[in-house]
């Protein structure tokens, strides 16, 4: 039973207690659509305290703003009460919220009109701003006027690229205008949540009409504290169609953002509020993409792999072969290099050495220090470029002999 089947029980069961209930916002558009159908959402007369009242497990989510969510077979369900909206004192939540018996005072309340569509489950349509037929249209619409929408949710600006990326869709003229004119208030906008809607972009089938909309409506210089890393300089117009040739996340950021100087470059990162995990994995990235911009060849592939893993080695070929526009078969050929010498190479890092600090402490009788770590990645290196087996014994030898030799040249 798939997500909508399961919603409609979530429907009839509010629907036999006397109440409306409806599918509602995504859900609907990615149904008309024919698309993946991510989570379900309804909407209902009922107030929040009687709906959990109907189920056997409901999650008081967001209940002060009328949503609970309704968990069944272990799938959620946000349940939203009928509600209209005060003021928006902060840009992003309303003074208030009035619960409404209505549902068309609920659709009038949303963002777009391809969103302010309901359906009953009998799959009919509740549509008074004509979402349906924008969406055939593949046009991207405000409900009511586009002003308004955006001063009370400037992130809406966002959503409105976001979706074009995404659905392949249009921004219709007085809603793009209206974007242009109040792009200065995205900096109201905190940028965590800002971060979600731009990975969303750069997630989507076709990035490249995001980035080049966020730039042409300078919604990218309202970003707060963007400025100071010098990304409204970068050359969008070569940038954005080179994103498009990957599909990787990752790829796609430090292609993004190679233009940039490094410490511009990890400003943007922490300013954006990437993870340290994200920001690790590009940074590996960024060095093997300038590795190999030297060369290709055995010496680079393994120094790659014994800083980085194999999964980053790649990525950085990758965006190396499309910055440089480097032909498929060569890179092909790159990859199967990479993915030859890493299974192959038996030991990538100290800890894959048949020896431990602990071994050399013993074998010179001296105490814990710096020594330890820089005789293991010496000894790393000798393994791994010059063919010294990875060998107890041997490896011991060779620490003595680099031992000795360094004292010498004291």
């Amino acid at each position: 039973m798939n997500k909508m089947e399961l919603g409609k029980k979530v429907i009839q069961t509010i629907r036999r207690h006397g109440y409306q209930a409806y599918y509602i916002g995504g859900c609907v558009r990615d149904r008309l659509l024919q698309r993946e159908i991510n989570d379900v959402d309804i909407a209902t007369n009922a107030f929040p305290e009687m709906v959990m009242k109907l189920f056997a497990k409901v999650i008081p989510t967001g209940i002060k703003h009328g949503t609970v969510t309704v968990m069944i077979n272990h799938i959620p369900f946000e349940v939203t009460t009928f509600r209209k909206e005060g003021s928006y004192e902060d840009f992003r939540r309303p003074n208030e919220v009035q619960f409404v018996p209505e549902l068309y005072q609920d659709l009038s309340r949303r963002d777009f009109t391809m969103n302010a569509i309901a359906m009953n489950e009998q799959e009919e349509l509740i549509d008074p701003f004509h979402g349906k037929e924008a969406i055939q249209r593949k046009e991207i619409i405000s409900v009511g006027f586009a002003n308004e929408r955006f001063l009370e949710d400037p992130l809406r600006m966002m959503r409105a690229i976001r979706f074009a990326s995404q659905l392949d869709f249009t921004i219709e003229q007085e809603t793009w205008k209206a974007i242009v004119s109040q792009a200065s208030y995205l900096q109201y906008i905190a940028p965590e949540r800002i971060k979600i809607e731009f990975d969303k972009i750069m997630k989507s089938g076709a990035p490249e009409i995001g980035i080049q909309q966020l730039f042409q409506a300078d919604l990218i210089r309202w970003i707060r504290g963007l400025n100071e890393t010098g990304i409204t300089a970068i050359d969008v117009n070569q940038v954005a169609p080179l994103i498009k040739k990957t599909d990787d996340y990752f790829t796609r950021w430090s292609i993004f953002l190679h233009m940039l100087l490094d410490e511009k470059r990890l400003l943007f990162l922490k300013r954006l509020r990437f993870s340290k995990q994200e920001i690790t994995i590009m940074k590996k990235i960024d060095i093997a993409y300038l590795l190999f911009q030297e060369s290709i060849n055995e010496v680079e592939i393994k120094s790659c792999l014994i800083q980085m893993d194999v999964s980053c080695c790649l990525k950085g070929i990758d965006m190396l072969a499309i910055i440089k526009d480097i032909q498929p078969d060569k890179k092909r050929n790159w990859y199967n290099c990479i993915i030859a010498i890493n299974q192959e190479l038996m030991v990538k890092e100290v800890k894959d050495l048949a020896i431990s600090g602990q071994d050399l402490i013993q074998l010179f009788k001296k105490p814990p220090g710096p020594w330890v770590n820089s005789l293991l990645q010496e000894l790393l290196e000798q393994v791994v470029f010059q063919g010294l087996t990875n060998d107890k014994r041997l490896l011991l030898e060779q620490a003595k002999m680099s031992k000795e030799g360094k004292e010498h040249e004291k």
